[in-house]
């Protein structure tokens, strides 16, 4: 009988399920009769359910708790953390450009919007809500440039819109996102003075030569735009001889460039290529090709680490970012 028992122990053991984690309802596993269900799904893992497990026990909270129908989801309010309260109440918060500080950063925006919730290391958002504007990243292109490259020219040159941007990474109030069709934009841009950090690298040249095939046809030749931009160079391309060599002026960066991601919680060193600034004059391209001239760029040897910077309107009283050339300077 022993043996007996101990085989069916042997068989229970090997058919259960991989979850590990004790169950919301029963307080452990394979108690209840939801978890028994469960056990000899093979779908899920040590650390989380596949859908249909979830959905099971999803219903027994519902039905244990009264509701019928749909699962009733609540939504508790989160709780600020302690270091950000006195921020909170000033309506003008700087956080590490970091992991750390964009979960601080919607730990803050959570508190006054039902339509975020943390689940672990991961933020559900509810697109739907008319409160909150919701934009998609690609991470792997959230690599910013450098503030003593974009500040430079941002001073220098006047620049008003940053094209190829994001809300988090975008230099300038005023910005256009990679997602959004150039073609389109194009007729609204006149008289304007452009800031152009296309992303490179991993198949994104076929980006560059768009970008600036639209912008310099249309804006830059036609409605009396300036373009300044930041790119690497790559002589090897055809973007590069039909774009590049028609600039009216060539910076080429003495230092190496040095590109972090908040995402990633990385800086890279040096870029392995060189990288110039391309500046684009309103009206006809020049009738020679342009003279290479060392930038004025330099990086700064002291320079404080740019800062998250989030401010509360004072007339909407919703937490907006604060573009980066502002982020780095005293509030007024």
């Amino acid at each position: 009988v022993s043996r007996s028992s101990a085989t069916a122990a042997d068989a229970t053991q090997a058919r259960r399920s991989r979850y590990e984690k004790p169950c919301l309802q029963c307080g452990t596993a394979y108690s209840c009769p939801v978890c028994r269900a469960c056990a000899q799904c093979e779908s899920c893992t040590a650390t989380a359910m596949c859908g249909s497990c979830r959905g099971k026990h999803s219903r027994a909270r519902a039905a244990s708790s009264g509701s019928k129908g749909s699962v009733q989801r609540v939504r508790c309010r989160a709780a600020v953390p302690a270091e950000l309260s006195a921020a909170e109440a000033s309506g003008y918060v700087s956080l590490p450009r970091s992991r750390a500080g964009l979960h601080a950063c919607f730990d803050l925006l959570a508190a006054s919007s039902p339509a975020l919730e943390r689940r672990g290391s991961r933020w559900l958002i509810t697109r739907s809500d008319a409160n909150v504007r919701v934009e998609g990243v690609r991470v792997k292109d959230q690599y910013e440039t450098p503030a003593w490259i974009w500040r430079h020219y941002v001073d220098a040159e006047r620049l008003q819109i940053d094209v190829h941007a994001t809300a988090l990474n975008a230099v300038l109030p005023d910005f256009i996102t990679a997602d959004e069709d150039l073609v389109k934009c194009a007729p609204s841009l006149r008289r304007r003075r452009l800031w152009l950090n296309p992303a490179f690298g991993g198949g994104s040249s076929g980006s560059i030569a768009r970008a600036l095939g639209v912008l310099i046809a249309g804006p830059v030749r036609q409605s009396g735009c300036t373009l300044v931009a930041l790119l690497p160079v790559l002589p090897q391309s055809p973007w590069f001889h039909e774009h590049v060599q028609c600039a009216h002026e060539i910076h080429y960066l003495r230092s190496g460039v040095a590109f972090a991601n908040p995402f990633m919680d990385n800086t890279l060193g040096a870029y392995i290529l060189g990288f110039i600034v391309a500046i684009w004059r309103p009206g006809p391209p020049p009738r020679n090709a342009p003279r290479w001239q060392a930038s004025a760029a330099v990086p700064a040897g002291s320079a404080a680490e740019e800062p998250l910077a989030l401010a509360r309107c004072v007339e909407c009283r919703k937490w907006r970012g604060v573009p980066r050339r502002m982020s780095g300077r005293p509030r007024p």
